[in-house]
């Protein structure tokens, strides 16, 4: 099934991790991809997120959302893997030793998307609510579900952001 795949993955980029010391921040091709969506993302909707408020749901590798909190966001990374977590604050840890200017800071959460409570994730709270290459996964009615959660997050004015991938 899907999340015995996804926690064999993330185990096996930890004991990579742990035997080569690297990351996807370190292969190139990874490392410009998330540059170039975070570039895409401030330009489409034209703000930065320092000082934002930012939450990821299903957020897998989090690079995207560490790449926020390393331009001053407050960011909260939700997965229901322990072994996401793990990578996210292993990847965490590499921005914080490569980039000079790191400077927000990192929730992590383990939980499912129907399962967070307001104490961890606040409801009406944050600027930016974004997931990528998660929601074409579910059916119809628990994505419309994730979407709907994704909108309690919000705060009024907020933006929520659902990537899915395109291979065309």
């Amino acid at each position: 099934d899907d999340i015995s795949f996804w926690k064999q993955h993330w185990k096996n980029k930890i004991e990579i991790f742990n035997r080569t010391r690297l990351t996807d921040w370190d292969n190139y091709s990874s490392r410009r991809y998330y540059k170039i969506l975070l570039e895409d993302i401030i330009n489409e909707i034209g703000l930065e997120v320092e000082n934002k408020k930012i939450l990821e749901i299903g957020a897998g590798s989090g690079l995207l959302s560490l790449l926020m909190a390393a331009k001053g966001a407050e960011v909260y990374v939700v997965d229901i893997l322990p072994e996401a977590i793990k990578y996210m604050q292993i990847l965490e840890k590499k921005l914080r030793d490569v980039l000079p200017a790191f400077y927000g800071s990192v929730n992590y959460i383990i939980n499912g998307f129907n399962e967070m409570t307001k104490e961890e994730v606040p409801y009406n709270y944050f600027d930016i609510v974004h997931n990528a290459g998660v929601i074409e996964e579910y059916d119809l009615n628990t994505a419309g579900n994730i979407i709907l959660q994704m909108k309690n997050c919000a705060r009024r004015g907020g933006i929520i952001i659902v990537g899915v991938p395109n291979f065309f």
